[in-house]
């Protein structure tokens, strides 16, 4: 059986394949080509291809395709991904930018916070409570989840990222409600 395994970085899509021999799997090949980063698949199609074809590998070989990504761990990091949104419950607008009130130097006057991933101006509070013991105080505000996700994030021309698309809408969106991961009740399955 062969083994490939992709690795899709910002710059690079990383390739290697090992076959079994037996006694544990060898390194047959390797090569690196650029990510595509309008369609990161392109860039793995084309690079299966081509280590497939270097290594003699054909249809009717058993393989196994193994991938990872640095991409998203890349564009928070550096902050190059298109504007984030966050959906959270009404109240609680400002919990990126509290931080639990934690400073890496807190008696250091001129410290500074991250910058949270999502900005203020980029949170959206919605109507929805869900008690302590799982029980529905305020239901989900479908009509303010939609409203939200419809919106346009508007920048200056300095402040301005690359957009995802074309019609400037916002890349992702993150989803913290209260107490959603312990009840079930508040998640948004459709």
């Amino acid at each position: 059986m062969l083994r490939i395994g992709i690795d899709i970085g910002g710059t690079f899509t990383d390739f290697a394949i090992w076959r079994n021999e037996g006694d544990g799997y060898v390194l047959i090949g390797s090569r690196k080509s650029p990510t595509s980063r309008a369609d990161f698949a392109e860039a793995v199609v084309r690079g299966i291809a081509e280590i497939a074809a270097e290594a003699g590998v054909t249809a009717d070989h058993t393989m196994l395709i193994v991938h990872g990504t640095t991409v998203s761990t890349n564009a928070v990091i550096e902050r190059s991904q298109p504007p984030v949104a966050l959906l959270t419950t009404e109240g609680f607008r400002d919990i990126l930018g509290i931080v639990r009130l934690r400073l890496d130097k807190p008696v250091d006057l001129f410290n500074r916070r991250v910058v949270p991933l999502a900005t203020r101006d980029l949170v959206f509070p919605i109507r929805e409570r869900v008690l302590a013991d799982g029980a529905v105080d305020t239901p989900l505000d479908e009509v303010a989840v939609l409203a939200a996700v419809k919106q346009r994030p508007i920048f200056s021309r300095q402040q301005r990222p690359k957009l995802s698309s074309s019609r400037g809408y916002f890349g992702c969106f993150l989803l913290c409600l209260k107490r959603n991961e312990s009840f079930p009740v508040s998640r948004m399955s459709q």
